[in-house]
């Protein structure tokens, strides 16, 4: 395998590395599947020699060789070390997707797709690394912009994928691949004598995402020449809209925000349709409320409504004021703020207002990052009953990942919680203290790991049904 002269893709790959990367030095993580792109993607930068590389893996386990696929990248691992002298750091990765799907009552594609950016993104952190590289390219771009569009997305959606976005909190993941093309990783690769691994499952049309590679894509390239390059020169359209679009959101809760429980309406309500659109969502997320075409429409038609009206989501009330939009979070304080509530095990439980806690045991649990709504947690880890409550004052706990204890209305207020909603946060706790803030993570005692034989899987499910707008 000795190396020819520079490729395309490395010349790509070096423009748009230097620019996206961290300072030479810093790590980066790299997913590699061990396919052309994402080998491809390792390879370049490998040789241009600027960072330490933590190699990220995650055997899905939905194929008999999928195990030989992390041998074979722990070779070619071995290999750019003997005769690259490259700084690589392995971590691999084994989850169960199919029986993560089956518990979260998800596709495949979506539980596999999330079970690998809250894998990278802890990877990132345990690893002190800001960025995260990603081998997606100008294919994975179209078929993006049109599944966002059959799903009648805003130009956010029909943007695509940026070169970059944050992951979690202090950490990117950046996209260096997207002006190449599947065929430019092949031929790099091709260059250099490397193979790589074909994934079959790739060719399997059942997946929505492979119909539109093999089938939709190509015949509108056929029937319409050039199709794909306007679609991604719409897509660059869509993006440099929307990032106006964020801006101005920006500025809006910012300097029409009174407080954390209102909003002025005057300047809000002349801001474009699509302006508001991106406001009330953030909105949502800034309250932890479901992101719902119902709620942002509600919203849209509470905000242009008379004073007085109401719209009530269960456990947040809006109110139409004669110049603002005011909210109030409904969670009432208990009235004794030691009062815990019994959690079934397994079963679902009701925390008032419509939210619940469901509950169900896994044998052989996988070491897998769950997302904010649910939680992992090894059953030996438990001291006693699981309860929910509410935040006590002066309890401590080590949340997953930390390095140390803290307070957990602490915990919360880093968190940018405000002030008022923080004693209003369910917790679920045993006998030892908190094991798992809905929204947040669990506490780190009671992470799973590979010793793990059961574990309590636990998901927070807020209220479902058709908001109510008076």
């Amino acid at each position: 395998m000795t190396p020819s002269n520079r490729s395309t893709l490395l010349e790509q790959l070096c423009i748009q590395a230097l620019r996206l990367f961290p300072p030479q030095g810093q790590p980066v993580v790299v997913a590699v599947s061990g396919g052309a792109d994402s080998c491809a993607l390792l390879d370049g930068l490998v040789r241009l020699r600027r960072w330490p590389l933590i190699v990220c893996h995650i055997d899905h386990c939905l194929r008999e060789e999928s195990g030989d696929e992390a041998e074979f990248l722990r070779r070619r691992i071995a290999w750019y070390r003997d005769n690259c002298q490259a700084d690589l750091i392995e971590s691999f990765h084994r989850a169960d997707v199919a029986s993560l799907a089956s518990v979260q009552r998800i596709g495949l594609e979506e539980a596999g797709r999330d079970l690998r950016y809250r894998t990278l993104g802890q990877v990132a952190v345990d690893h002190r690394a800001e960025v995260v590289a990603t081998a997606h390219h100008r294919g994975d771009q179209a078929e993006t912009v049109i599944a966002h569009m059959l799903r009648g997305a805003g130009p956010i959606g029909l943007g695509g994928m940026p070169e970059e976005r944050q992951l979690i909190q202090g950490i990117r993941i950046v996209r260096p691949l997207l002006s190449c093309n599947h065929d430019d990783c092949c031929q790099h690769l091709t260059s250099q004598g490397l193979d790589w691994v074909e994934d079959s499952s790739n060719l399997d049309v059942r997946f929505w995402r492979n119909r539109l590679r093999h089938d939709v894509l190509p015949a509108l390239e056929e029937g319409v020449p050039g199709f794909t390059q306007a679609l991604l020169d719409y897509a660059q359209d869509q993006r440099e809209q929307a990032a106006e679009a964020v801006l101005e959101v920006a500025r809006l809760l910012t300097s029409e925000a009174e407080g954390l429980s209102s909003l002025r309406l005057p300047a809000i309500l002349a801001a474009p349709l699509s302006v508001r659109s991106l406001l009330w969502r953030q909105l949502c997320l800034n309250l932890r409320l479901p992101i719902d075409r119902r709620i942002i429409a509600a919203l849209e038609d509470l905000a242009h409504g008379e004073q007085g009206r109401r719209f009530d989501l269960g456990n947040t009330l809006f109110l139409k004021h004669a110049q603002r939009l005011s909210w109030e979070i409904k969670v009432p304080l208990p009235s004794d703020p030691n009062e815990s509530h019994p959690i079934q095990l397994p079963g679902e439980t009701s925390l008032g207002d419509g939210a619940t806690i469901q509950c169900r045991l896994l044998e052989d649990p996988v070491d897998v990052i769950a997302a904010p709504h649910e939680a992992f947690i090894d059953e030996s880890s438990i001291r006693g009953p699981l309860v929910w409550r509410f935040p006590l004052d002066g309890e401590r706990w080590r949340s997953f990942g930390s390095e140390g204890s803290k307070t957990v209305l602490r915990y919360l207020a880093d968190r940018g919680i405000p002030s008022r909603a923080r004693r209003r946060m369910v917790v679920v706790a045993d006998d030892e203290g908190v094991v798992w803030i809905p929204g947040c993570t669990i506490a780190d005692r009671v992470q799973v790991n590979g010793r793990s034989q059961r574990a309590w899987y636990l998901r927070h499910r807020q209220p479902e049904g058709e908001p109510q707008l008076t």
